[in-house]
């Protein structure tokens, strides 16, 4: 780049800055409009593009060249500026520029930024957001592991005899509090199996020694640590046994684990064990998630601003309108049909929501740059390549085939990389 900054005026909701671009750059951004001219050029004596510059300009408007040549040279400075500039008065997006001294030896011109709102954050340490737990429990890694081998599972229909622990049995049941029904407390033609604990404790256990036919009251009382609004209180099941099926597992040995094409499995301790890592993993995502969520409504709900610049409004909006078009191309039906499914009854609530949406939106990253510029979080050319790594390995491709595919979208990448660690860092004041 070669700008020389003449002058900056900070105004109430914009800044200014005075430039000029140095003389031999300009120049050659003239030389630059004036070899493409040269390519279309054609006059008897000259061969196609070969005709000297000094003969091109007899026959070219020179309002025109520079014009073309300050569009060209303003862009790319313009852009230089804003991504290497330390100032951070103004937002850069979309300067209205404006020529004030254009010739064929000087160039001046002014960019006016809208400058950066006052951004006034909570402490966003102290925020009243508890973590869920990521804790795996050895019946949840029972339960996969069930899961997992479900298909291979023989079921024998049972004729006469009670139902034993280990068996699977088809129930019928309806849920009472106080003598009447509840959400969620009924079903139909449920399979169960007993000593699986899918149940509250007490349910299954009781239904040993059950008959083909038999209809059973069960008196519970749900868990302390069970849903609100039924914890600790006493419940009544009426259960009727559909049908009862022995269960016939297969031989869990080495040939067996062969199936799932895991290399350091060969013993059902060996599967377990990797079951449950994979459910540690599932359940930090989770957990990482929901307090993304929450405190993203907590920063929103917290954050004041002094005023919402119209770039960055009219980017988020922008941004919101593609995202709504896409959806709506995904479910097959028009965007008005879409919206309408959403309770947009017509465009003008439309735009409200939009409008309230784009501010939210504005609100948060505003007072994301500042959390990240008081936590000294940026992305590093380290980020970028532990990124690189990690697809590779999930994909199987050289890092270099890597770089080459997602070189594009290296905008995007780096914007969630940046959101990974801001949040990653924010969750252990959490923790």
């Amino acid at each position: 780049m070669a700008l020389k900054e003449l002058k900056k005026t900070i105004h109430d909701d914009s800044v200014t800055f005075e430039f000029e671009v140095e003389k031999d750059e300009w120049q050659k951004a003239q030389a630059n409009v004036l070899k493409e001219y040269a390519q279309k050029f054609r006059k008897p004596g000259f061969r196609p593009g070969k005709a000297p510059l000094q003969e091109i300009k007899k026959y070219v408007n020179e309002k025109e060249v520079f014009s073309k040549a300050a569009n060209n040279v303003i862009n790319t400075d313009i852009k230089f500026f804003i991504a290497t500039t330390a100032d951070t008065s103004f937002l850069g997006f979309s300067p209205k520029i404006s020529i004030i001294d254009i010739n064929k030896n000087k160039l001046t011109f002014t960019a006016n930024f809208e400058k950066m709102p006052t951004v006034e954050i909570a402490d966003y340490k102290k925020f009243n957001i508890k973590l869920d737990s990521e804790e795996v429990t050895d019946e949840e890694t029972q339960h996969e592991f069930d899961r997992m081998i479900k298909k291979d599972i023989m079921l024998t229909n049972k004729e006469t005899g009670t139902v034993e622990n280990g068996d699977s049995v088809n129930i019928d049941f309806t849920g009472y509090i106080d003598d009447k029904e509840f959400a969620g407390g009924s079903a139909k033609g449920y399979d169960l199996v007993i000593g699986s604990n899918s149940f509250i404790p007490g349910f299954e256990s009781q239904l040993i020694g059950c008959t083909i036919g038999e209809t059973k009251d069960i008196f519970l009382t749900f868990p302390k640590n069970y849903h609100e609004q039924y914890a600790n209180k006493e419940v009544k099941f009426t259960v009727k046994i559909n049908s009862i099926s022995t269960i016939t597992k297969p031989t869990f040995d080495e040939f067996y684990f062969k199936k799932f094409k895991l290399s350091d499995v060969k013993t059902e301790k060996d599967f377990k064990e990797y079951l449950k890592k994979q459910l540690v993993d599932w359940k930090k995502h989770k957990v990482f998630e929901n307090f993304q969520k929450n405190i993203s409504e907590e920063i929103i709900k917290t954050t004041k601003i002094s005023y919402f610049p119209k770039a960055l409004l009219n980017n988020e909006q922008h941004k919101i309108e593609h995202e709504t078009e896409n959806l709506a191309k995904k479910a097959g039906v028009s965007k008005e049909e879409y919206l309408k499914s959403l309770g947009y009854t017509d465009e003008k609530l439309y735009k409200e929501g939009l409008l309230k949406t784009a501010e939210k939106n504005v609100k948060f990253v505003c007072a994301i740059e500042k959390i990240a510029s008081e936590l000294k979080i940026e992305v590093t050319q380290k980020d970028f390549n532990d990124y690189f790594e990690k697809v590779s390995r999930l994909y199987g491709m050289s890092i270099d085939d890597v770089k080459k595919q997602y070189h594009r979208n290296l905008t995007n990448i780096e914007a969630f990389i940046f959101q990974k660690k801001i949040f990653s860092e924010l969750q252990k004041f959490y923790k």
